[in-house]
């Protein structure tokens, strides 16, 4: 499975953010021009690592910093043999990351059933308070609205700005709607859920390439 940062549509997103995208073998390059010093180099979530391309376009941008976040996928070998070679080629381990540290897979293609039953039990009782009997007792303003206009998008943002800590990293609204307008249509759901007076307690946004389904909560 191709990891959505990989797609197409996200260097395109990447691009409207001011980074220059070299796509090379499938595989998507992030370059961000940095005053005086030099270029970053950022490579995410690739299939496969090609060292000679990333000597390539280090000299090519006068890159100073590399950031190689490797693939999670089991099925292209194990994770120790990725992060192996990258220190062999004098590569360091980070304290810190540009991605979520964890990702969750989730076959799409079984049942709804199947896949609650997976779910931790927390988890299944929070999906049922919003369904049938339970959501009629909780109440009927409970509701789930889909935002995708930049006004709607900048509503958005700001109900998730005060659900969150002070210091919490929100994107903001000019970078949120030049994500939609990089997957457009279907390929982009921003999603919130809603108290009895209608305030904003919830949301997540989906974005889809390919076969992938990839989210931001």
């Amino acid at each position: 499975m191709v990891d959505i940062r990989q797609s197409v549509h996200f260097a395109n997103y990447l691009k409207r953010l001011g980074w220059t995208v070299e796509r090379i073998g499938e595989i998507n390059y992030f370059i961000k021009k940095m005053p005086i010093v030099g270029s970053i180099l950022k490579l995410q979530r690739p299939e496969e690592i090609r060292m000679d391309t990333i000597q390539k376009l280090s000299q090519k941008y006068g890159v100073f910093q590399i950031v190689v976040e490797p693939s999670l996928s089991s099925y292209i070998g194990p994770l120790e043999d990725r992060r192996n070679l990258m220190l062999a080629h004098g590569f360091k381990l980070s304290k810190s990351t540009y991605l979520p540290s964890k990702t969750l897979q989730i076959d799409l293609t079984r049942s709804k059933e199947d896949i609650l039953q997976n779910f931790k039990k927390d988890a299944r009782q929070a999906i049922r308070k919003t369904e049938g009997p339970e959501r009629s007792r909780m109440g009927k303003g409970l509701f789930i609205k889909e935002y995708s206009t930049p006004d709607e998008i900048k509503i958005f943002r700001e109900g998730w700005k005060k659900s969150v800590k002070f210091d919490r990293y929100v994107p903001s609204t000019e970078q949120l709607i030049k994500l939609k307008r990089s997957f457009p249509y279907s390929k982009s759901l921003f999603l919130a859920s809603h108290n009895i007076s209608g305030r904003i307690i919830g949301g997540v946004i989906f974005t889809t390439s390919s076969h992938e389904r990839s989210n931001y909560i």
